[in-house]
């Protein structure tokens, strides 16, 4: 099937979350802020930044994030904390 038949038979709710995807994902280019854990797919070190933005703000978790990730604790090891 051609991309223009695929199109054709797609619905409007298709169509809708198609447009909202790409406006989405373009303003995401323009507006997001740059952080550390969001340039990785290591899950201890998405693990991390979870852990510490649960009840902290951003700009106290920053300086904090990479020095933490440096100490070399691993997953055992923070837990005991």
């Amino acid at each position: 099937m051609s991309a223009k038949h695929a199109r054709d038979r797609m619905s409007v709710d298709d169509l809708n979350i198609q447009w909202f995807r790409r406006r989405l994902t373009a303003w995401g280019r323009e507006n997001l802020r740059q952080f550390p854990w969001r340039d990785t797919h290591d899950p201890y070190r998405i693990l991390i930044a979870e852990s510490l933005l649960q009840k902290t703000t951003v700009e106290a978790v920053l300086p904090t994030y990479n020095s933490f990730l440096t100490m070399g604790a691993g997953i055992p090891r923070f837990y005991r904390r």
